[in-house]
């Protein structure tokens, strides 16, 4: 999946926060793009439940939680994501990776989950805790509107 591009959970949220109209402008049009099949976007069981936690309690206007979950089952049985997750194995090479890195552990099982299947650029906000960690590419959508 060397032209597939991983989107972090912030991404997504953005794309559905109606506080902050210029992020949610740039994260809806690269979702807008992989809906359209002009890039392939991944994301993980992960990235589901911390959006749907994100959704409904960490953005400013939280939804309810029907309309979060209406949100994150979409892009859990949409055609146009890859989907992939992590396993046991995962979890141990994200312990050593995360006290070698001193990366957040959760960014980590991302990162791992991520080359263990063949995706090697994350889309993201958070581009500090994402730096530090070995084998992917950061890219910060938002970075020319800071």
């Amino acid at each position: 999946m060397s032209d597939s591009r991983f989107y972090d959970t912030n991404i997504l949220v953005y794309a559905h926060n109606m506080s902050d109209k210029p992020k949610r402008d740039v994260a809806a049009a690269l979702i807008g793009r992989v809906l359209n099949g002009e890039s392939i976007g991944v994301i993980s069981s992960q990235i589901l439940g911390e959006l749907f936690v994100a959704l409904t309690k960490r953005i400013e206007e939280p939804l309810s939680r029907e309309d979060a979950a209406d949100i994150v089952m979409n892009y859990a049985i949409s055609k146009k994501w890859v989907r992939i997750n992590y396993t046991d194995e995962t979890i141990k090479r994200a312990i050593f990776s995360t006290v070698r890195s001193k990366a957040p552990f959760w960014d980590v099982v991302i990162a791992e989950t991520m080359k263990e299947n063949g995706v090697f650029e994350i889309v993201t906000a958070n581009e500090e805790d994402f730096k530090g960690i070995d084998g992917i590419r950061v890219v910060n959508p938002f970075r020319s509107q800071h």
